[in-house]
């Protein structure tokens, strides 16, 4: 039984093509860091305004109703991100996990 080992010779086009996953990662792990620390803010301030009496149920129901009525257009948008940005790459990957932890 014999083993084939492929050859892995990097292109000037390949060396790109990983440093552009590794930024786009990179900057998305940022922008997915920063959007938890905003909803994790945004979820506290609701919390101390509907404790003061600022918020009413009825106005948190109105948000509520207010996304499922778009949530179809949000799921569309979702699934053509697969087809933009290298989510299986390595490199997008690890600069994903770089972003999330320096961001």
């Amino acid at each position: 039984m014999e083993f084939v080992v492929p050859s892995f010779a990097l292109t000037k086009t390949g060396i790109v093509e990983i440093a552009v996953s590794f930024v786009m990662g990179f900057i998305i792990g940022l922008i997915a860091r920063k959007l938890f620390v905003l909803a994790i803010l945004l979820v506290a301030f609701f919390a101390v305004l509907y404790g003061v009496g600022y918020l009413h149920p009825s106005s948190v129901s109105y948000l509520i109703n207010f996304l499922y009525q778009n949530e179809p257009v949000a799921v569309t948008k979702v699934q053509e991100l697969p087809s933009i940005i290298p989510f299986l790459s390595l490199a997008f990957i690890i600069g994903f996990v770089t972003g999330m932890v320096k961001g």
